[in-house]
């Protein structure tokens, strides 16, 4: 089954409401229509609720939708069709009228009993029939319980469990970031984890990229994801040679806009190996390779960060420095010299 980001789940409250047990109260009804995307997948939409106010769409490979004839959904004119939705936590079916590469009809959900129990006895709870019906179009497995208890974490709940097969946290994902050394506090942080992309083969880059990122904290790998830090840059500010680089510090480096080249340029103008904490200063306060150069020219060659961090703070041009220059002027003295 093929599914996608542009899966949407909006909870209902009246189907959040609807009875426990799956031979108890009126099934939903649920209206289908879809659309052929490619030759062997469509673009599935349900709707259900009293007032079709809950919402679904993915998309799906026309072999896992059991029945359904791909000669009558791209013939020319319209034929009645009947499908299947079989997955571990139900099934639903089905049918309609497909024709055009399109197609639209009413379905049934038949929530699979057994499936409520297991998770029951695993202590999650008895989904209700709303939530099974999720776990069902996202393929939830019983593995990812499974999955979760062997890695030590806490029992969810069939709220956090929904979550997670909606953002396509599995026993797959579950397993292979326990494996690179993530055992993170919930089920929650896992669902962080994924909807942000940090995956193990992430995970091993960025430890393998800098050896303080071996071991650094989750949350300090889930920032350095939110905010585009990349194995490369990583190797980047590491062969510039900045010093005291760790999770929170390149992540730092990244918002102020310490960039590699900016590292380099430095670099030639006289401070190289320099610390991530002075790097960062200088990008907020706007210390760049063409202000330590000027300073230079003017001067003043041997700036220390301190020094330069102090004169940019205290509005000290190069023009300025020029000026006072011809005086004598020490360096740590600009910045309290009165302007002319």
């Amino acid at each position: 089954m093929l599914r996608t980001a542009l899966a949407c789940l909006l909870a209902s409250a009246a189907l959040s409401g609807a009875p426990t047990s799956a031979q108890e109260g009126p099934q939903p009804d649920i209206a289908f229509t879809m659309e052929r995307q490619r030759a062997d997948s469509v673009q599935l939409s349900l709707e259900y609720g009293e007032r079709g106010e809950s919402q679904h769409s993915t998309s799906w490979k026309l072999a896992d939708l059991r029945g359904l004839d791909p000669a009558a959904l791209a013939a020319p004119t319209e034929s009645s069709t009947r499908f299947r939705i079989v997955e571990e936590a139900g099934v639903v079916e089905c049918t309609g009228l497909v024709g055009r590469g399109a197609g639209a009809g009413n379905c049934r959900f038949e929530p699979d009993e057994a499936f409520a129990e297991a998770m029951a006895r695993r202590g999650v709870g008895r989904p209700k029939r709303a939530d099974q019906l999720v776990l069902t179009l996202q393929g939830a497995s019983l593995s990812l319980l499974d999955a979760l208890q062997r890695a030590g974490y806490p029992t969810p709940a069939v709220t956090d469990v929904v979550a997670a097969s909606i953002h396509g946290v599995d026993e797959a994902y579950v397993t292979s970031m326990a494996a690179s050394g993530y055992r993170l506090g919930d089920l929650d942080d896992l669902v962080a984890f994924r909807i942000h992309g940090v995956d193990a083969a992430y995970a091993r880059a960025m430890a393998a990229a800098h050896p303080s990122l071996k071991s650094a904290p989750a949350q300090q790998l889930l920032a350095m994801r939110i905010h585009g830090v990349t194995p490369d840059l990583v190797q980047a500010l590491s062969d510039a040679g900045v010093r005291g680089l760790d999770g929170d510090s390149i992540v730092s480096l990244r918002i102020h806009g310490a960039t590699p080249r900016m590292i380099r340029e430095l670099a030639a103008a006289g401070h190289s190996e320099m610390s991530a904490a002075d790097l960062t200063a200088f990008a907020i306060h706007g210390v760049t390779p063409a202000f330590v150069r000027a300073m230079a020219e003017v001067g003043y060659p041997n700036l220390t960060p301190e020094q330069l961090l102090a004169l940019k703070i205290h509005g000290v041009t190069p023009e300025y420095a020029r000026s006072m220059a011809a005086t004598g002027r020490a360096a740590d003295e600009l910045s309290r010299a009165p302007r002319r």
